[in-house]
């Protein structure tokens, strides 16, 4: 299963996003900044690909190490 970043657009419920997560076969695995809208989940390819016609509701986005380079 592949991990992604769903970022919950305004006014859109964390609870109906949830559900709709878990009935593609998918689950939270984290879901400390639920108060920013914001949930980092697993779920099947097939799964992901299906949340993505719900791009008015919020974002989806592979969770992957982001790195910084400082400038001198």
């Amino acid at each position: 299963m592949q991990k992604f970043i769903i970022t919950l657009n305004d006014g859109v419920n964390y609870d109906t996003v949830k559900r709709q997560v878990e009935e593609q076969g998918g689950k939270v695995v984290d879901d400390s900044m639920k108060n920013l809208g914001m949930m980092t989940i697993e779920i099947p390819e097939p799964g992901a690909k299906q949340l993505q016609s719900f791009a008015a509701e919020f974002t989806l986005e592979p969770d992957q190490q982001v790195t910084t380079q400082a400038a001198l």
